[in-house]
């Protein structure tokens, strides 16, 4: 059993686990580019990538 009421499997769950984290540190990325920090945007811009590929590829 997935998340309550969902019939979908572990692995869905922890898919959906890793997209959202990935989109919440994207959307922090995009914080530090108002701020003109580029360092840590493209820092946290590479984790959210590599989260959003490191899952869906499977």
């Amino acid at each position: 059993m997935g998340f309550p009421g969902t019939v979908a499997s572990s692995f869905a769950d922890i898919t959906l686990v890793f997209q959202i984290a990935g989109f919440i540190i994207l959307f922090s990325a995009n914080v530090y580019v108002k701020r003109k920090d580029l360092s840590k945007h493209f820092r946290l811009a590479e984790i959210a990538v590599f989260l959003g590929m490191d899952f869906s590829l499977m």
